[in-house]
This record gives C-alpha cells, sequence and structure tokens, in this order.
C-alpha cells in the first residue's frame, strides 16, 4: 500500500541520502549528507518549498519537492545556519578541492537571500510565480509499482492548491528515463537550457511544462 504525506524530521536523512546515492549532486560521502538532510529540514515549514515522502507498507520508498520561492525557502536554512557552517567547514577540510566552488555557492546564496537575485540555475528565464519539481527519488526496488505517478500527482495537486497553473522542471539531456517518464505524464519540452547541476560547469538540458487543468 503506498501512502504519501508530507516530509518530516524523520525522513529527512532518508531523503539526503537517496539525493547523494542517485541524483547528479556535487555532495559526497557522510558530510554531504548531513548537509543536505538540514537542506530539506528547511522546507518542513513550507515556506517557498516542499517535500512529499512515499512509503509503502510503512517504508521510506522516495521523494518529491516542489520550489516556489526560492529566496524565501533559502532564508529557512538561516534556522539551521550554525549546524551547516559546522559541516560545511568539515566538508572543505575533508575535500580542499571545492574550496572555490564552496565560496562561489555562498555568495550566490548570500546574494539571493540579502539582495532578492535569482539564482543562476540555468540560462532560462522562469516566469514569475512559477513552481519548480526538484527532485524526485524513487529507491531503486519501488521503482514499477507507481509510486513515481503518485508523488508528481501529489505535487501537482500542491501546486494547484497554492494557486498555480504550470509546474516546471529541469532535466539532463541524456536522462532519458527522466525524460520518457516526464512525457508519458504529460510534461511538455519547451526548450534546451544550460545547467548548472551537480557542476560547476554548465551542461546541456532540457525544460519541461506540465498545465495543471483547474
Amino acid at each position: 500500500m503506498i501512502s504519501i504525506q508530507p516530509l518530516d524530521y524523520d525522513d529527512c536523512k532518508l531523503a539526503a541520502n537517496a539525493h547523494i546515492t542517485y541524483l547528479n549532486s556535487s555532495l559526497k560521502g557522510q558530510t554531504g549528507i548531513q548537509i543536505l538532510e538540514y537542506h530539506y529540514k528547511s522546507m518542513i515549514t513550507q515556506k517557498g518549498a516542499a517535500g512529499y515522502v512515499a512509503k509503502m507498507n510503512g517504508q521510506f520508498a522516495g521523494y518529491i519537492c516542489g520550489v516556489w520561492e526560492p529566496t524565501l525557502f533559502r532564508r529557512q536554512l538561516l534556522f539551521h545556519a550554525p549546524a551547516l557552517m559546522f559541516y560545511v567547514a568539515k566538508y572543505i577540510l575533508e575535500n580542499p578541492h571545492i574550496v572555490i566552488q564552496v565560496f562561489r555557492r555562498l555568495i550566490e546564496v548570500h546574494e539571493l537571500i540579502f539582495r532578492r537575485k535569482k539564482p543562476n540555475r540555468s540560462s532560462f528565464t522562469a516566469v514569475n510565480h512559477s513552481y519548480e519539481l526538484r527532485p524526485i527519488v524513487v529507491l531503486p526496488e519501488f521503482r514499477g509499482t507507481g509510486i513515481a505517478e503518485a508523488l508528481v500527482e501529489r505535487l501537482i495537486q500542491d501546486a494547484k492548491e497554492r494557486g498555480f497553473n504550470q509546474i516546471f522542471l529541469l532535466t539532463e539531456h541524456d536522462n532519458l528515463p527522466a525524460i520518457r517518464f516526464y512525457t508519458r505524464f504529460g510534461f511538455l519540452l519547451e526548450k534546451e537550457v544550460q545547467l548548472h547541476i551537480g557542476t560547476p560547469y554548465a551542461t546541456t538540458g532540457k525544460l519541461f511544462r506540465y498545465y495543471i487543468h483547474q
């Protein structure tokens, strides 16, 4: 039996571990998981972002997140600033080669929070009042069970309840399973864009959009 429920504190470490294991993430290892755990904890208040967890027979099976106000969401991270700074410093000591990348990211977050600068997530400009799906992860042993569809349907419902009439997402151009899934679900390919997902370097990606029927 599949159940979909809002992300809670007990799920955040599981989501962080799944993120590092199955997504193209620049963070690695146990310290990376601890950093991402606070990232997901910042979604629990549902201020600017929200997360939903899928469970099958009570077992964590996957999750999905939606972001509609990146600035507000990142401000929630400030509540975890002391712990985050500790783990970021620890991560830099463990991975000294990423110092420049980390400082660039910190500058970007500072400008986003305090100067209301739009995030440089890709080269495209999102429309105002937009809702982004990012990310979705289903553990391998639960794929093909309808969990991915249930998670996307819940996020569409969330977006609709918040007054949005569309959802967009970004994916790598060569992520064929994801592209097939989104296309089958009803997402429309809008255009190719330049992405910075899990790497400081730009890669080619695709922008998909789903129009919600009110």
